[in-house]
Parts: C-alpha cells; structure tokens; sequence
C-alpha cells in the first residue's frame, strides 16, 4: 500500500464507531508522525544523512537509500493506522507520543530529512502535513496513470522531495 493509500485511511480510520473524530489524523498529526520518522532516521536507510558523510555516492546508491527510507515510512505509517483501527491510540496520543524530540543536523540540503528538519524547528507540522500528503499523492495518480501498483518507491520519495521544495 502507498504512502497516499495510507495517510487517507489515517485520516479516516475503520473504527466502527458514530463518532471517529478522535481518532482522525489531520494535517498536523501527519506532520508530526512524518518529523518523528526524520528524527529517528538511521544512518542506514537514511539518504540525507549518509549522502552527508560519503561524498559522490553513485545515483544507483541514493536510490537504494530512497527505497529503505520510503518502505521504513510507509511501515511506520503502517502500523499507527494499525493502532488506530484497533482503538490502542487516537490522534491525539500520536502528537504527544511522537512528537520529534531533536533532529540531526547532519544531513544534506537536497533530501526530505532536511527540508522536514527546518520546517519542524520552525513549528510548521501543518505544513509539513499538507506537503507530505501533495507529493504521496502525486506519486499515487504516477502509479495510477502507469497502472503499476508501488511502481517505484525513490519515485514516492521524489514527489515528497519536491512537494516539500
């Protein structure tokens, strides 16, 4: 399932109840889970951060990192929406819980991480919301258009780059 795919169910989650209200996710909840997924990137999967320690990394490796980073942040999604649908959180526990607590500054001025690290200092998780649900869901009329389901995951994380941009 794409990014796309999951935040609209985060923001209207399955939980049978009259009322779901608390436990739909909104701009700023999305917002904040994204910044926490920055904050807690590994060097790993981390394509901003590793690309700031090794210079002149082939293009064949960035993408390899884009991948990691876009299936660690579809996971993560993945399973809040989990959470959601079995009423073990709401939305406002994710704003509390997952609330970015530092960010490492040590990562490259062309990468989600770093773009979602100065709009997270400035408070901006609205925005930060806002644009992260415009690029997954470009990629998600891409993937539609080509008729390929999850045609490409550095391209998922090329749309974010650019709606962030």
């Amino acid at each position: 399932m794409d990014l796309h795919s999951i935040i609209e169910r985060l923001e209207n989650p399955q939980v049978r109840l009259e009322d779901n209200s608390a436990f739909r996710c909104d701009n700023e909840t999305i917002g904040i889970l994204y910044s926490n997924i920055v904050s807690t990137a590994a060097l790993s999967y981390s394509p901003g951060l590793f690309s700031f320690r090794h210079k002149g990394l082939s293009a064949d490796v960035m993408e390899g990192f884009k991948k990691r980073f876009q299936v660690v942040s579809r996971n993560f999604f993945y399973e809040r929406l989990g959470q959601l649908e079995l009423r073990k959180a709401n939305a406002a526990f994710f704003r509390e819980e997952y609330f970015p607590k530092r960010f490492r500054e040590d990562c490259i001025p062309q990468s989600i991480e770093y773009k979602v690290m100065k709009l997270a200092q400035e408070g901006e998780f609205t925005q930060i919301g806002a644009k992260i649900k415009e690029g997954a869901e470009a990629y998600h009329i891409e993937m539609i258009r080509q008729r390929k389901p999850n045609y490409s995951f550095v391209a998922e994380y090329n749309e974010i780059l650019t709606a962030l941009s």
